[in-house]
């Protein structure tokens, strides 16, 4: 899609490229919002009370931090999105996602609480879960 766009503002040699960049962006911002709210509903899905109590009462501890963790990655796209940007690969987003303009609090040290996980402990989950919901989560769902 991207190539096509700028195909468009090549072949427009009459000065037609405000228009078509508006065009995108108007584009990329309602594409990047539903980006956003696919992501979200993600993490609603896995984190929802009955995916946690299916694990909590089978002891799976390790699923459930898979599924916080993965919650987390989630949510860090969305931050992208929030900075009206895309989301980079996976293997240097988080690094990137320092340099956003709109990020929660002490992002730093609450990436660095999210990350670090005792992954066989009931307690830790609440924990990362808590720490996830009430700064994370709540951040990326009001921006």
């Amino acid at each position: 899609k991207f190539a096509f766009c700028e195909s468009c503002l090549l072949w427009q040699a009459q000065g037609g490229s405000a228009e078509q960049l508006a065009a995108i962006n108007r584009f990329a911002l309602a594409e990047q919002q539903q980006l956003k709210a696919n992501s979200i509903g993600y993490i609603h899905y896995l984190l929802s009370e009955y995916k946690c109590d299916r694990w909590l009462r089978r002891d799976a501890y390790p699923q459930l931090h898979e599924n916080l963790s993965t919650s987390v990655r989630e949510a860090i796209k969305c931050l992208y999105y929030g900075n009206g940007k895309y989301a980079p690969a996976e293997d240097r987003r988080l690094y990137y996602s320092y340099d956003l303009a709109l990020l929660p609090q002490n992002y730093d040290t609450l990436v660095a609480g999210l990350l670090k996980a005792d992954i066989d402990s009931a307690a830790d989950y609440r924990r990362r879960s808590t720490l996830f919901n009430d700064e994370l989560l709540s951040f990326v769902e009001r921006s």
